[in-house]
């Protein structure tokens, strides 16, 4: 069913503006009165009505309008906000299909770099795949030029490589003990 704005005298509703947004007029019987007073209508309880966006100025009267736009959240208004007689003289929406449409690929933007910052670890398919991650430590733990170390002492990348695979390894409780083996060598 289209919303159809209850301020006298304006004729956008959903069908004819998709663009726009059509607020809930509220349901507390103070604040409802008061919108019924402020676009010079007779009082009617409980009826869902909307209002469309032409009669606010969105970005003041908004309790979150910037986590709106960014985040794309449930538009709230202040408390003491009454629709005003044509805030808006455009035709076009606060919140067009261009800003949402940059929202979105800002969002996409956020994700992909999320997820080359931070992959997504691996999970092994067999334990056959732990144990060959953990000798491989071993042998880079046991075969450093000067004889036998701990991990810290020879190299960054070596050093990098084994944390990253204790780290994701932790995560899992069966394979801590063959960890402790691996690093028990120490300097």
């Amino acid at each position: 069913m289209a919303k159809q704005c209850f301020f006298v005298g304006c004729d956008n509703n959903s069908t004819n503006n998709p663009e726009k947004l059509f607020l809930t007029v509220p349901q507390k019987v103070d604040r409802r009165k008061l919108w019924f007073e402020a676009v010079g209508r007779t009082y009617i309880p409980g009826k869902s009505l909307y209002c469309c966006e032409d009669h606010f100025d969105l970005e003041k009267d908004a309790e979150n309008w910037i986590h709106f736009k960014l985040m794309g959240t449930r538009l709230m208004l202040k408390d003491n906000v009454v629709p005003r007689s044509m805030v808006r003289k455009e035709t076009s929406s606060q919140f067009t299909p261009t800003s949402r449409k940059r929202k979105m690929e800002t969002q996409q933007h956020s994700r992909g770099l999320r997820r080359k910052l931070f992959p997504e670890p691996t999970v092994p398919g067999t334990s056959q795949d732990v144990t060959e991650d953990v000798e491989e430590l071993q042998l880079k733990t046991v075969a450093s030029p000067s004889g036998i170390h701990c991990y810290t002492c020879f190299g960054t990348q070596y050093r990098l490589q084994a944390e990253e695979k204790l780290g994701f390894y932790r995560a899992i409780p069966e394979f801590i003990p063959d960890l402790t083996m691996v690093f028990s060598n120490l300097c």
